[in-house]
């Protein structure tokens, strides 16, 4: 950054880039406003807050024959809230990101957004293995602290060389390099 960039962002708090952003943001939501312009192009309902107050493609100008071209149209530009323009771009999706269909049995539609239940149920499913996991192993070591017995880090009772647990076996060096115990594999 020149000599010259690094006093106007210090003096304006950010970088010049983002402030001159935003004061062309604040031009353009003026100017929209005087003439009439701010109704969202996607709901309808009046733009009165700037923080809500985005530009966007009518027609999206990614897939068009002639991109450039599409993106300057002036035709294809509309004004809307930011939540209304980002939500236009997953709108048109008919499968989530692993593939599975958007059917009305397969999705879940919570806090203004669309949720796969297949990966929904896989996310869930393992996450209460995990909690599951650990709870049992807290009550392990509860239990073994209440016995008076060894235990090890999992807070199972440990007998020897002959441990007949099935999450683990007796080794030489366990976790971390600790003499104890090494996960099956």
């Amino acid at each position: 950054m020149s000599k010259a960039d690094n006093k106007k962002a210090k003096l304006l708090g950010k970088s010049f880039g983002a402030s001159s952003g935003q004061l062309r943001k604040a031009l353009l939501f003026k100017f929209a406003g005087q003439l009439g312009l701010t109704d969202c192009y996607r709901c309808g309902i009046e733009i009165d807050d700037i923080a809500e107050f985005s530009i966007e493609h009518k027609e999206p100008w990614g897939s068009a024959k002639n991109p450039v071209e599409a993106f300057f149209d002036l035709d294809n530009i509309a004004f809307s809230h930011l939540k209304c323009n980002y939500g236009a771009v997953n709108r048109n999706k008919t499968h989530c990101p692993k593939s599975h269909a958007y059917t009305e049995a397969n999705t879940q539609i919570w806090n203004g957004g669309r949720w796969c239940r297949q990966c929904v149920s896989a996310r869930d499913a393992t996450r209460h293995q995990t909690r599951d996991r650990d709870k049992q192993r807290k009550y392990n070591r509860e239990y073994a602290r209440r016995q008076g017995t060894d235990s090890g880090e999992d807070g199972l009772n440990h007998s020897g060389d002959n441990c007949s647990h099935h999450i683990c076996i007796r080794g030489p060096k366990g976790a971390k390099g600790k003499p104890g115990l090494v996960a099956k594999r």
